[in-house]
């Protein structure tokens, strides 16, 4: 029920938007975000007319330069409990359906995967660039005694350059057979595409993959991180 001034702010972005369309006002409006970060619960759009026009343009901006942020993101604000061998867990919010990014103070952090990042490596974190069809079968994720430590890989993904290293695709991960492979969708991502690289190779977002400082794992159907 704000007027939208200094004295009496708006909450969201999307009523400055609506307010500045209908207002009365001759000349220019400036719509300012002070700082801090606004966090968006659906996709805000604008058309040419959120410009205003010519003689009465609209104009949106921050009050300090970087300062104001404007996230499609969710804040977290959850209740920890330790789970086993040093992993936590926490019941997330109503209507979180997925998480494919999770910052904490600001750091992006990894999903559980196999193999784990190694410091200063260039190929997914893992290798030094070699170029080798040479497997490495201590590192490799489809590997059958791998995946049958999984109780449900479904919805993992398996990342993998392009065979002749032209770049890389990406699969979704189904499921697992009786015989302890992946079943993957996808592949098609590299204008090249080829055989996934013998060596070059990840899979990630699989619980039992949870080994190590920050990475995280949600499950979808419990709705836990």
């Amino acid at each position: 029920t704000a007027t939208g001034t200094k004295n009496s702010p708006l909450k969201s972005i999307q009523k400055a938007r609506d307010l500045a369309l209908i207002s009365k006002k001759k000349g220019p409006i400036d719509i300012i975000l002070e700082d801090g970060t606004y966090y968006l619960s659906e996709s805000v759009m604008f058309e040419a007319k959120h410009s205003g026009t010519k003689e009465n343009r609209i104009k949106y901006q921050a009050v300090n330069e970087g300062k104001a942020i404007i996230s499609g993101g969710t804040l977290l604000d959850l209740n920890w409990e330790l789970y086993k061998d040093g992993i936590y867990k926490a019941k997330t919010p109503e209507g979180l359906s997925d998480i494919d990014q999770l910052y904490v103070n600001g750091l992006n952090q990894r999903m559980a995967r196999f193999p784990n990042t190694v410091p200063g490596k260039n190929v997914f974190d893992t290798w030094d660039l070699v170029h080798t069809k040479e497997p490495d079968s201590d590192n490799d994720p489809l590997s059958a005694k791998r995946i049958a430590t999984y109780e449900n890989p479904e919805g993992a993904y398996v990342h993998a350059m392009q065979n002749a290293l032209w770049g890389d695709m990406h699969w979704l991960v189904k499921g697992k057979t009786e015989n302890d492979s992946l079943i993957l969708e996808g592949g098609w991502q590299n204008n090249r595409p080829s055989k996934m690289h013998p060596r070059y190779r990840f899979i990630e977002n699989v619980f039992e993959e949870l080994d190590a400082p920050q990475e995280w794992y949600f499950n979808k159907k419990e709705k836990v991180l």
